[in-house]
């Protein structure tokens, strides 16, 4: 696997493994006026093994990118745009717990999506205790923020 040394290097490379079936199907089950790469999820974790260590601060500015395209994705209601959308957060607080902390914090994601995506985090092998333990605190606030109580309260929740 060759190294990703830019955006671009890494956007080129995501182009390159599209695969038509995969984006034709995303789309069936996912109708948007938006096109899709159709990149499998296995191969976008191999493309991003090959980031350099060095590299992550620079694609970094990117998170922000990121986060606004979820904000968007967040008003829609179809169950694979919600879980997508977890998905890709949970994954984002993997590599830079930090930035996505601050976005969970004052994003207006829906409850549905917010909880899923902390579930995701605290059943994330690839997450370690003490990043779990600010993400039950945060998922504390952000539900007494909003009197929300999610369907799928797990344990991660109680301290």
């Amino acid at each position: 696997m060759s190294t990703i040394d830019s955006y671009t290097d890494l956007k080129d490379k995501l182009e390159q493994s599209t695969d038509d079936k995969y984006r034709d199907f995303t789309m069936k089950i996912c109708p948007s006026k938006h096109s899709f790469l159709g990149v499998r999820v296995p191969q976008i974790r191999k493309l991003a093994s090959g980031v350099p260590k060095e590299k992550i601060e620079e694609l970094l500015k990117y998170l922000k990118f990121i986060f606004a395209k979820a904000d968007k994705l967040s008003t829609r209601e179809e169950y694979y745009v919600k879980m997508g959308l977890a998905w890709l957060i949970s994954e984002c607080f993997i590599k830079f717990p930090t930035g996505t902390m601050d976005y969970l914090l004052s994003s207006k994601i829906p409850a549905w999506t917010f909880d899923k995506t902390i579930s995701k985090i605290c059943d994330s092998y690839r997450v370690d205790a003490k990043n779990k333990k600010p993400s039950k605190k945060t998922a504390k606030m952000k539900m007494v923020e909003t009197n929300y109580v999610g369907e799928n309260r797990k344990t991660c929740y109680n301290e």
